[in-house]
Formats: structure tokens, sequence, C-alpha cells
């Protein structure tokens, strides 16, 4: 446990729909929903955004992520704090 309710947690995905066979959606997916995300980060004001994967990772702070350099590193953008993390690959697969 770490403190927080689930009332204080608010999840969000980058993409809005599950691609096909589940895969990893593709670039253009994420940057389709980018608008809709965003806006929702601006509607709830969280304190700090975790981002998981690294497609998650580059769409969200428009960046290319080369070698993992970025995992658990903190930034900001903005008034939130950002926390990048990869997850092992095939950690989510069911």
């Amino acid at each position: 446990m770490v403190g927080i309710k689930r009332e204080e947690v608010y999840i969000a995905n980058i993409v809005k729909c599950r691609p096909p066979a589940n895969r990893n959606p593709e670039e253009d997916e994420c940057k389709a929903c980018m608008d809709y995300l965003r806006n929702q980060v601006v509607l709830v004001k969280p304190e700090i955004v975790v981002l998981l994967r690294k497609r998650s990772i580059a769409t969200y702070i428009r960046q290319r992520i080369q070698n993992y350099s970025i995992k658990g590193k903190m930034g900001r953008e903005k008034r939130n704090k950002i926390y990048a993390n990869m997850a092992p690959s095939g950690s989510t697969k069911r």
C-alpha cells in the first residue's frame, strides 16, 4: 500500500479504444486520441501523471525514447509532475 485511496486516483489511457487483437497502439492511433487525453488531464488537474510503456511516454511528452533512458525519471509539464516508467514487455499480456 502507498497510502493513496482509490477515489484519489484517476486512470486514463493514451488511446480510447483498444486496437485489434490487443496489439500495442500505433503512433497515429495515439496521436488521434491526444486532444481528448490532454483535455482529461486539464479537467482532472492531477498532481502527478504516471506514464507507462514506451508508446505512451513518447506520445505524451513528445520525444523519442531510446534505450529506456527515461525509466524512473521525473519531469514537469506545466503544473503536473511527470513520472515515466517502462513496464517489462509482456507484463500486461493476459
